[in-house]
């Protein structure tokens, strides 16, 4: 892998540079502020820092390699929720009140059907001691106790839908969720078969080579499309759209832990004061990251969340322990990469369905 630093008056110059000496298929890794060198360095604009990424390698070892040290770097913190777990067992093995309801099964039976559909053990726990406590023993039974937890996922679950007529949607989230596939299958929506008259934009300037995507596909679907690389152009750009029925913006995937990153991205947010942003999220990302996540993007102010990958995965219960800790509505799943088949409307039974492992995709 070749990894190298460039310095520039600005992105649009280091972007420039960077395209003609390592090509589209660089990846950009670090992009930071620095002071210019010599006495006046305090006194003059900051130069900008990219860190760049360029492997020889086919590009699936690269994601391979990339998910690989993510996953080592988590390792830790599995371990730490695997001895919560076993200490939670063991808890329950030994409390009184086990002892006392050792042939309720029933419970036991629906705590590890939601465990095993990837609902956090500590919420799957809360909700069957919760039937526990509210209902007899003798009053349980099976189609009971199903409606029970569903009534009661059914609390933190709420699903929107937007017109888009006469609006802008931005598309915001980490690398790798597929926020510009989830934009084409939107815009296919509603500029080829809804035939409103749709504008793209697309801010994503981290990754060299993404743009050509976004261009293919507003190329397919006869769609204008405008490259904008500050929060004055994209204001700029959205104003020459605005006699257009839909706006949608696709923006660079930013990692949640990167400060500088999405700072940048708030900058561009502030000029979007009456857009509806979409924080894009994947199913297969681990249950405790994907809050993290939903936290440290909540400068973009975003308003739902649209859940993709759902055909990479058979276990749905990240999404309510996503709902549980955010309480922020469901717009759109994604259900697969064809464009624009596979993305449907959130609609809450079938979320509850698919947390409770008793519906398809």
């Amino acid at each position: 892998m070749k990894i190298k630093k460039y310095v520039a008056p600005s992105m649009r110059e280091a972007m420039h540079r960077i395209k003609k000496e390592m090509g589209s298929d660089a990846v950009i890794i670090d992009s930071k502020k620095v002071k210019k060198k010599g006495p006046l360095g305090f006194f003059v604009p900051r130069d900008i820092e990219v860190t760049v990424a360029l492997d020889g390698s086919p590009r699936k070892d690269f994601s391979a390699a990339r998910k690989e040290m993510v996953m080592n770097r988590s390792m830790a913190g599995e371990i730490q929720e695997l001895k919560s777990l076993v200490q939670q067992i063991v808890t329950r093995r030994d409390s009184p009140e086990k002892e006392e309801g050792e042939n309720n099964t029933l419970l036991q039976k629906f705590y590890q059907r939601l465990v095993d559909n990837d609902i956090d053990s500590r919420i799957a726990l809360e909700i069957t001691d919760e039937i526990g406590k509210e209902f007899p023993q003798e009053d349980l039974e099976e189609d009971k106790m199903d409606r029970v937890i569903r009534d009661k996922i059914a609390r933190h679950i709420k699903s929107v839908e937007y017109g888009g007529q006469g609006q802008v949607f931005c598309f915001v989230g980490p690398t790798g969720v597929g926020k510009t596939t989830t934009l084409a299958k939107m815009a296919a929506s509603y500029g080829v078969f809804k035939k409103k008259q749709v504008g793209l934009i697309t801010i994503d300037t981290y990754r060299i080579g993404a743009v050509e995507q976004l261009k293919t596909y507003s190329h397919l679907m006869g769609l204008p499309l405008e490259v904008v690389m500050s929060p004055q152009e994209l204001e700029e750009a959205v104003e020459r759209m605005k006699h257009l029925d839909l706006i949608m913006i696709d923006t660079a995937g930013r990692s949640s832990k990167n400060s500088y990153q999405l700072g940048e991205l708030e900058g561009f947010m502030k000029v979007l004061p009456q857009a509806i942003t979409f924080l894009v999220l994947s199913v297969t990302t681990k249950g405790k990251d994907l809050i993290t996540i939903a936290e440290n993007f909540k400068p973009a102010n975003y308003h739902s969340f649209i859940f993709t990958k759902l055909d990479e995965t058979d276990a749905y219960g990240n999404i309510f322990n996503t709902l549980y800790h955010t309480s922020t509505p469901v717009a759109y799943l994604a259900t697969g990469q064809k464009v624009p088949e596979d993305l449907m409307l959130a609609r809450e039974e079938h979320m509850i369905n698919l947390i409770m492992g008793a519906d398809g995709k």
